[in-house]
């Protein structure tokens, strides 16, 4: 899967949407963190992680070059996803509809971007699993 998965990422064509679907424990998130650190060093890329942020996700971040991971709580205005060549979404069916809406349109602003001088064809990966939903108080609070 994640040979497939990284070669469909670095294929240079006009795909932008993939998913990954996945049952609790299965290892979609160890999967994501492989994919992003496989990814060309180059390039900027986001990861959406649900959850608080540890010093955990702040060492992956420091280690793997030219990415930012923003937590689904952070992340509170479409402005924070523009630039990025790779967005990968850790737990897609928690994150909100508004947010949900940022990740998809910012791959459309950032191809429209093409026809500017800087090229950039958003990739998105979404990794999610379809028996897991947002608690009330999750989606209150921004945890499951």
């Amino acid at each position: 899967m994640s040979r497939k998965l990284l070669a469909g990422l670095l294929r240079d064509d006009d795909k932008k949407y993939y998913s990954v679907k996945g049952e609790a424990g299965t290892g979609k998130t160890l999967l994501l963190y492989d994919t992003v650190r496989k990814l060309p060093e180059n390039v900027r890329k986001c990861v959406i992680h649900f959850g608080r942020r540890t010093p955990n996700i702040d060492i992956l971040e420091h280690a793997i070059p030219c990415t930012d991971i923003i937590t689904s709580k952070d992340l509170i205005s479409k402005d924070m996803l523009s630039g990025y060549s790779y967005i990968l979404v850790d737990e897609t069916q928690r994150i909100h509809d508004d947010q949900f809406e940022w990740i998809i349109e910012s791959a459309a602003v950032n191809l429209d971007m093409k026809a500017a001088d800087s090229c950039i064809n958003t990739k998105i990966v979404m990794f999610y699993d379809c028996e897991q939903i947002l608690s009330r108080r999750g989606a209150e609070t921004g945890y499951g």
